[in-house]
């Protein structure tokens, strides 16, 4: 019975049905329970139809499902389709819901950078870092934002020394370090030309000019 619910809904999903038709037909879910709804979705998501998953996900949480469950997967399946402005408009409601859920605000953040909204995703992951003060990967973030697209390598510094103080072996430590080490000018002494008969008063003078050696003598008269 349940599988061929399904199989109805996704002919609706795909046009098979006109609209004028739809309006006279019953949803094909509305008898399904949504624990069944949530884990149908959930094995859509693991096999990578992430369409079909959002509508089977969205459909439990309306049926009462627990949103803090639901919520990541559904997140995930549009993330996974490249569909992040979907991402973020089921994200940002949940948000404000539950502001002081620091992670869902990072998740959040770095959705908003993905679509360039660059002040909102920094706004929220300086908000992260209050938050939770003792998470690497925030700091990491926030560093790269501020160097990278805003240009503000000052401000990314201490994130980035932070970040090394929580993670000090963590898997951005060696990019981190690579960024804080001060870059190694070479500098190249000046050459010395030295004459072999200096003339009265005549010092050997200091020339970025290397001297050359004369040629050896071939024999060969001029």
């Amino acid at each position: 019975m349940l599988s061929a619910l399904f199989a109805l809904l996704g002919v609706v999903g795909c046009g098979g049905i006109g609209a004028g038709d739809q309006a006279r037909i019953p949803d094909p879910l509305a008898d399904v329970p949504a624990r069944d709804l949530f884990a149908r979705g959930r094995v859509l998501v693991v096999h990578g139809d992430s369409i079909r998953a959002e509508q089977y996900l969205t459909a439990a949480m309306d049926r009462g499902y627990p949103e803090q469950e639901a919520m990541p997967l559904l997140i995930r399946a549009c993330v996974s389709s490249s569909r992040l402005s979907s991402a973020l408009g089921y994200a940002e409601p949940y948000l404000r819901r539950h502001p002081r859920d620091w992670s869902l605000r990072f998740l959040v953040a770095t959705l908003q950078q993905g679509l360039g909204r660059t002040e909102r995703a920094r706004a929220n992951l300086e908000q992260v870092i209050v938050d939770a003060p003792e998470a690497p990967e925030p700091e990491f973030v926030l560093a790269m934002l501020l160097r990278d697209d805003l240009s503000l390598d000052d401000e990314a510094r201490p994130l980035l020394e932070r970040y090394l103080e929580l993670a000090p072996r963590g898997r951005h430590a060696a990019e981190v370090r690579a960024a804080l080490a001060p870059s190694l000018v070479r500098v190249h002494a000046p050459v010395e030309i030295r004459r072999d008969h200096p003339s009265d008063g005549d010092t050997p003078s200091e020339s970025p000019i290397p001297s050359i050696a004369p040629a050896a003598d071939s024999g060969v008269q001029p």
